[in-house]
């Protein structure tokens, strides 16, 4: 399973990179970060190959998406990757910071 890293915006990210690559069959393709300097310090720190956007980290088509982007930006990265065929999704919590946020994420998700 080649998975994406969406972000390193919440404090999981640094866990997620040593879980990830303790999986067996599971490849961490890279990271995208909207925060350019976050995320070169972090892809450096721990091995990562960053992509310069998230559309570029998404155009190499992973199986899976890890969303650790702060809260309030997880629908639109969510939506961002079902939008690009993404069909699993670990998003941290909470699932989103309103309602409308949450049924947006539900409603994109039954979509795909």
């Amino acid at each position: 399973m080649r998975l994406a890293l969406m972000s390193f915006g919440h404090l999981h990210a640094e866990g997620y990179v040593g879980h990830l690559r303790a999986v067996p069959d599971a490849e961490l393709i890279g990271a995208a970060d909207n925060d350019l300097e976050r995320g070169q310090r972090f892809a450096h720190q721990f091995g990562v190959r960053l992509f310069p956007t998230y559309a570029d980290l998404l155009r190499e088509q992973p199986d899976g998406a890890v969303i650790c982007c702060e809260n309030a930006r997880h629908r639109e990265l969510v939506e961002m990757a079902l939008a690009a065929g993404v069909k699993n999704i670990l998003c941290e919590k909470p699932l989103a910071t309103t309602l409308d946020d949450a049924q947006a994420i539900l409603k994109a998700a039954d979509a795909a």
